[in-house]
């Protein structure tokens, strides 16, 4: 867990001087699970955070959305003099970013051809081009004595292999990291998935032959008994349909999505009950049985 401790210098020169939270560009970004220790100085009689606390010092952990999107806390604080005079501070925004992986879709097979692609899970929505770094560790070059590692950097999720600086090589088998890089600044490191590349274009597996579906849908947490968060992404860039189906067959929603990626809350659309919900695009189609508590 990463945690950093931030000092607030809130020093009062006069009842109408205004303070600030002061942490990079009032943003902190961090890998889940993230933990930030926001601490007041004690020139306040008494202090009301944006979270509810009324301490001088708060920790604010925040263990990264289950889904796709970034979690994201804005934390301000109002401070108040002994004549009970109140000072809003600038907030600070805190982030905690997802584990990027490769998609399963592209994952089930050993023998990739130097001229096929891979994509990697999306990390973030909402945020404007962020950058996907695919890092190549060749499983043999250890035991060579020499670490063979190979990258390639893409806006898009999509890593195309025949562009992997240095090149890979066909007959070996490489163990694959993804991070996000946003701002400049790299962050999380995912599990490894393992690919290879075939000497004989011919083995190569087609994307109709495991399974490959454009559309990428997540759905959070389910059961709820609260909120159902949905993203929608497609490689596709057409109108998507979302519709939800009681268990009579029922609709009961439905809505169409012209911009990708989406995301939405669908707890205010059902009651407590099971419910399917079925995202399209043309004759892509994916499914998911959601249980409102």
């Amino acid at each position: 867990m990463k945690k950093i401790i931030l000092s607030l210098l809130l020093v009062l020169t006069t009842l109408t001087t205004f303070s600030q939270i002061t942490t990079p560009f009032g943003l902190f970004t961090g890998c889940r699970p993230t933990s930030i220790t926001l601490t007041s100085a004690t020139n306040y009689s008494s202090y009301l955070w944006s979270t509810g606390d009324t301490t001088r010092t708060i920790e604010v952990v925040l263990t990264g959305a289950p889904g796709a999107i970034l979690d994201t806390l804005t934390v301000g604080l109002t401070g108040f003099d002994y004549l009970q005079n109140a000072f809003v501070e600038t907030p600070v925004v805190v982030r905690s970013v997802r584990e990027p992986k490769l998609l399963d879709n592209f994952n089930q097979i050993y023998n990739y051809d130097i001229n096929d692609s891979i994509k990697s899970e999306i990390v973030l929505t909402y945020l404007s081009a962020p950058e996907y770094i695919f890092t190549f560790t060749q499983t043999d070059s250890k035991v060579n004595g020499l670490e063979v590692i190979s990258t390639y950097v893409s806006n898009n999720r999509w890593c195309y292999l025949n562009q992997v600086t240095p090149p890979l090589v066909p007959g070996k088998f490489y163990h694959i990291t993804i991070h996000a890089r946003i701002d400049g600044n790299d962050y999380c490191t995912g599990d490894y998935a393992e690919i290879g590349i075939a000497k004989d274009s011919g083995v190569v597996a087609s994307l109709t032959a495991i399974g490959y579906n454009p559309l990428d849908v997540e759905i959070w947490p389910n059961p709820s008994k609260t909120n159902f968060q949905i993203v929608v992404d497609s490689d596709i860039r057409k109108p998507v349909s979302i519709d939800i189906y009681d268990v009579q067959g029922k609709l009961v929603y439905t809505q169409y999505v012209e911009s990708l990626p989406y995301y939405d809350s669908i707890n205010q659309y059902i009651n407590s009950g099971l419910y399917k919900v079925v995202v399209s695009q043309g004759t892509n189609i994916k499914s998911y049985n959601i249980e409102k508590l």
